[in-house]
This record gives structure tokens, sequence and C-alpha cells, in this order.
């Protein structure tokens, strides 16, 4: 027993005197973010962003239309011939 643990501390002191500092060393690195795996606040956020960008546009167009039909109901009530 006496033995073992004389063995192990000469090895000990041994490995010490070999090899003073630590060998490995590390860079520490932030991940990049991943954006197609946010979460789901952050990915429904971006989604209603989205969703009333393309809803306004399409808001316009309807005006627009809304506006176009309308005028061309004056114009054809205007046109009409009027029958006694």
């Amino acid at each position: 027993m006496k033995r073992s643990i004389l063995i192990l501390l000469a090895g000990l002191a041994i490995g010490s005197m070999v090899c003073p500092q630590p060998i490995a060393t590390a860079e520490v690195r932030r991940p990049t973010p991943q954006h197609a795996f946010s979460s789901g606040a952050m990915r429904s956020e971006t989604v209603l962003r989205e969703i009333a960008t393309i809803l306004r546009s399409i808001d316009g167009r309807v005006a627009k239309l809304e506006a176009s039909v309308t005028r061309l109901t004056l114009q054809s009530h205007l046109n009409k011939p009027h029958v006694p």
C-alpha cells in the first residue's frame, strides 16, 4: 500500500516537472445567431410585420380599384341616354 502511494506521488512529481504549464488552450467564441431557429416570439414578430406590409399594399390597391369602379359607374350613368 505504501509502495503504491509512493509510486503515485513520484508519478505526480515527475509529471509536474515535465509539463509545468497546461498544454491545452482554448479560444472563447460566441456562436453566430441562427435565424432559421429563432424562438417563437421572434419568428412571429417578423412574420406579422411582413403580413402587415403586404396588407397595406393590398389595401392601397383595393382603394384604387374602388375609385376606378366609382368613376366608371358615374361615367356610364352620365352617358346613358335618357328615355322619357
